[in-house]
């Protein structure tokens, strides 16, 4: 995908994404990030947005469709982008 229509889906998909609600989510239930030497502490709407930001540009370094960390997934396709915070989530292999 050209860097321009990247950056379009990006940026709509960043803007039109609830993260308030998320953050109030993460209050209620005490979810918490973890850095390697600190303790676990409530991302701030601004520390969300910058991970997820950065999300999107490991997508688009590496050509991958999706990607995730911190309850956040973000995809790329040639359909449009998308970020989901997930709280639970399952996937039964049909074998």
């Amino acid at each position: 995908m050209e860097n321009e229509k990247f950056e379009e889906l990006r940026n709509k998909a960043m803007k039109d994404f609830n993260f308030e609600n998320v953050y109030k989510y993460m209050k209620l239930v005490d979810w918490t990030w973890a850095l390697l030497d600190h303790d676990g502490y409530i991302p701030s709407v601004q520390m969300m947005k910058r991970q997820v930001f950065k999300l999107f540009q490991a997508i688009q370094e590496s050509e991958s469709r999706c990607i995730s960390t911190g309850g956040f997934t973000v995809s790329l396709d040639e359909d449009g982008a998308g970020i989901d915070f997930s709280v639970e989530n399952q996937f039964i292999d049909n074998e």
